[in-house]
């Protein structure tokens, strides 16, 4: 489980992984109704995912550099302080959109699921194609 709060840095923590696996986008926001359930399981999953899937969950990070204002304070994976954002969840998911022909963000826990796609035998990119 990664942190990453934006595409940027997701093609590029997922160009460093050779081996083919899956990719998910886990978006669930703090307010939402059991969420505290899924938060409490990042620990879990990080370890239960291990090399074969990469999750990614959507506006969290371990520091957005004071880039949002609107942060506040999770526990992540191995009890680190994380930080989740609405307003990085919505550009996300702004952006998001536009890369999933159809899809909008329903406003509830949603799990998307990608195969990242090797160029060239190593590096791993997003494939959105399916």
């Amino acid at each position: 489980m990664f942190p990453i709060n934006n595409f940027g840095g997701i093609e590029v923590q997922e160009e460093s992984l050779l081996d083919k696996h899956v990719i998910i986008f886990l978006l669930v926001k703090p307010s939402d109704e059991g969420a505290q359930r899924i938060i409490g399981k990042f620990n879990y999953f990080h370890y239960l995912a291990g090399k074969y899937c990469s999750i990614y969950p959507i506006g969290y990070s371990q520091n957005f550099f004071g880039y949002y204002k609107d942060i506040q304070p999770i526990k992540g994976v191995n009890n680190e302080k994380w930080f989740y954002s609405d307003k990085c969840f919505i550009e996300f998911c702004g952006e998001l959109s536009q890369r999933l022909k159809g899809w909008s963000y329903s406003g509830e826990l949603e799990l998307i699921i990608l195969q990242n796609k090797l160029v060239d035998g190593c590096c791993g990119k997003l494939d959105f194609r399916n």
